[in-house]
């Protein structure tokens, strides 16, 4: 069972309900970003009210230091998006140098009250007719309620779920795969949901947490989401994403993410997943393109604003990814993804406190966490330090504490190879995810000029 979450009012304006989660139009949900949607709450909870640009920072970002062009640029999305799907407004009203407010009439579906009740009809008759053919309808009509029910708290819970994946962070993906999997237990017949279970599996080992069978439990969700709904993109995407990192076919991947695309052009998360592709092979010029479209539909979205400062990082051009990541975590201050990202980052251009202070904040496992404080101290000059954390890692391999492969970049810092490529070898026995990165991360770079790494890329099946 998922667990309880704090239940927020349901507003609808124009042809919008929004739940505070979740923005829908005519019954069909609109992707907002959890701090656009955030600030659409803030200014729904005071219909007509001037609320400042103060007041927003403190209740969206919880009073972290925003500038005010990221709360400019969140209401400028909320009103593309919801003349996108409502039509022309006015929905938000600027006050200059103090504020918003939200000017569109808000209500609620209601059932005519003053309407009278029906005449008594004299043929008392057709009461006895309507009564027998109640009585045999009576099963068949439970019925259509019971599913109709069901499908409601699959909604529900689907709702949450997304919400709760869109936060990026390992405990509250989570908490969104429990969710996802209450929406697919409530309605099995949910595509979404299923896609939903799939693509928090995908996220996890992403964030540090790795769980038994992630990748093939994904690809067989998102099957499942396609044999309900073969057109659905998601469920493309979702599965071009499993086939990549879950079984390295590469080819069958980019085809999945082509034809999400193509079934669906502003969907964000095919080009996140297709640029991870693209720069596993080292494809930068493909991946960036890709992802500069998909900003322009979706300006604030974390996921691609991070996509974009980790393929910057690949490419080495470290300044341009401290900005990019900077920025998102700007608007998500917990995004794991881009904590992490940002340490390496810092690492490169030598600001090793800055390094320490995100590597700490992105909530990685411990033996991930030892790996990466290791490297940060050789980048440090600290070798002793990196050398007693890469004989605790050594140590929790040989006790089956942590994989094989968890040896590869400390030993590749140390200039340990036969460690290292005895560790790669271990990875791709594994079939580790990891290895996706090995052309494109910088921090493997020594091993680049070694037989053993050309020949390792082709049993990876690089192309």
């Amino acid at each position: 069972m998922g667990e309880s979450i704090v239940k927020k009012p349901v507003y609808f304006f124009g042809q919008f309900r929004f739940d505070g989660y979740v923005l829908e139009s005519k019954g069909v949900p609109v992707p907002l970003a959890p701090k656009v949607a955030d600030t659409l709450l803030v200014l729904l909870e005071h219909p007509g009210e001037l609320v400042t640009k103060d007041a927003l920072i403190e209740t969206v970002w919880g009073g972290a230091f925003v500038a005010e062009s990221g709360l400019a640029r969140n209401i400028s999305v909320l009103r593309k998006t919801l003349e996108d799907h409502g039509g022309p407004g006015p929905y938000i009203e600027t006050v200059a140098k103090r504020g918003y407010r939200f000017v569109a009439p808000i209500g609620s579906p209601v059932e005519p009250a003053d309407a009278p009740p029906p005449a008594r009809s004299r043929r008392r008759p057709w009461i006895w007719i309507a009564a027998a053919a109640l009585a045999v309808a009576a099963p068949w009509a439970l019925s259509r309620i019971e599913t109709g029910h069901a499908a409601a708290e699959a909604n529900e819970s689907l709702r949450i779920g997304s919400h709760l994946l869109a936060k990026r962070t390992p405990e509250d993906t989570a908490r969104a795969l429990s969710w996802f999997e209450r929406a697919a237990r409530e309605n099995p017949r949910s595509a979404e949901a299923h896609v939903g279970v799939a693509r928090a599996l995908l996220m996890l080992p992403r964030l540090g947490r790795p769980s038994a069978d992630a990748f093939g439990r994904a690809k067989t969700e998102a099957a499942r989401a396609l044999e309900i709904d073969p057109r659905l993109a998601s469920a493309h995407a979702a599965l071009g994403a499993a086939r990549m990192l879950g079984e390295w076919k590469f080819a069958e991947a980019e085809t999945s993410f082509k034809r999400a695309l193509e079934l669906d052009p502003n969907l964000a998360m095919a080009p996140i997943y297709y640029s991870h592709l693209l720069n596993s092979m080292r494809r930068f010029d493909d991946s960036l393109p890709l992802l500069d479209r998909a900003r322009k539909i979706d300006p604030v979205s974390p996921s691609i604003g991070a996509q974009i400062g980790v393929t910057h990082y690949f490419r080495r051009d470290f300044e341009r990814a401290v900005r990019e990541l900077l920025a998102v975590l700007e608007r998500e201050r917990s995004d794991s993804y881009s904590h992490y990202y940002l340490a390496l980052t810092y690492g490169f251009l030598g600001r090793l406190d800055d390094a320490r202070r995100h590597l700490a904040r992105a909530d990685l496992s411990p033996a991930l966490f030892r790996t990466e404080e290791a490297w940060l101290y050789l980048r440090n000059g600290e070798r002793g330090p990196a050398e007693a954390r890469f004989a605790e890692i050594r140590e929790e391999t040989r006790r089956g504490r942590a994989p094989g492969s968890a040896l590869l970049l400390p030993a590749a810092a140390l200039g340990r190879f036969e460690e290292a490529f005895a560790a790669l070898d271990a990875a791709i026995a594994e079939r580790s995810p990891d290895l996706l990165n090995l052309q494109a991360d910088p921090r493997l770079s020594g091993l680049r000029g070694d037989p053993r790494y050309a020949a390792a890329i082709r049993r990876i099946g690089f192309p």
